[in-house]
């Protein structure tokens, strides 16, 4: 399906690619060479998944360029309520799963570049999202399975990639400019209020095994802390993402 190419603010500048060029291994590729830098908008063609990667520059610490994952998160969220039915909304499972209806619709990837500078600073991040317009495989029923889902079947039959896209790198450069302006708190807030297991008993797969416990909270980087008998464990957003620590 033909769908006109978005437009993107002043800050961002786009680069499309077409199947099978994933946008995010597109990026990083060109974050790592150096022909991509900061405000570079790598999206895809694709009609049936919306993928799409922007690299940045950062100018604080890699702990902290992390949050930039929670970020895009609320970010998404918000483009995604300006264009879906009132009655449609996101939630997000730790550390980085967007679902609607208890079905996974996508999810925000991070890669960090593995070179620190003296104040602990990377040369360059990529900050990707990937979510299912559409179905992935047409012979499935809708509902087959229960575990994913895509906009299509939630009843965003009018949300189309490109919109979505205009919408979400507003809503970015919106919240990514709060964030600089005010911290983390505002971000950290928005993104609690849709968390989908908040005050719950949940099973958190985490560096090769399983961890259970009551959800508490995060702390100020977004790394979530579970509550298991008279214990509080605090799992790491970059262990979670399988992200390395980097080195100078």
């Amino acid at each position: 399906m033909h769908q006109p190419d978005p437009t993107f603010p002043p800050l961002l500048t786009g680069h499309d690619v077409k199947n099978p060029v994933v946008a995010f291994e597109h990026a990083v590729a060109g974050a790592k060479a150096g022909t991509f830098g900061a405000g570079d908008f790598i999206w895809s063609r694709n009609t049936q998944r919306l993928e799409c990667a922007v690299v940045l520059e950062p100018e604080v610490s890699r702990q902290h360029s992390l949050e930039m994952l929670h970020v895009a998160m609320v970010a998404f969220a918000d483009a995604f309520g300006s264009l879906a039915p009132p009655e449609i909304g996101v939630l997000y499972k730790w550390p980085n799963k967007l679902r609607i209806n208890a079905g996974e619709v996508g999810e925000v990837r991070i890669a960090v570049s593995e070179k620190l500078d003296e104040a602990g600073i990377p040369d360059w991040m990529v900050l990707d999202i990937g979510v299912q317009l559409r179905p992935a495989k047409m012979v499935l029923d809708p509902g087959e399975d229960v575990d994913f889902t895509n906009l299509l079947e939630e009843g965003c039959v009018e949300v189309s990639r490109t919109e979505l896209l205009e919408a979400y790198a507003r809503q970015l450069l919106t919240w990514i400019h709060g964030w600089a302006s005010d911290g983390f708190r505002h971000v950290h807030d928005n993104w609690l209020e849709r968390l989908e297991d908040k005050g719950d008993d949940c099973e958190i797969q985490y560096d090769g095994k399983i961890v259970s416990g009551a959800f508490t909270g995060l702390d100020e980087f977004g790394n979530l802390l579970l509550r298991d008998g008279g214990e509080t464990k605090m799992l790491m957003v970059d262990v979670a993402l399988g992200i390395g620590q980097g080195t100078k």
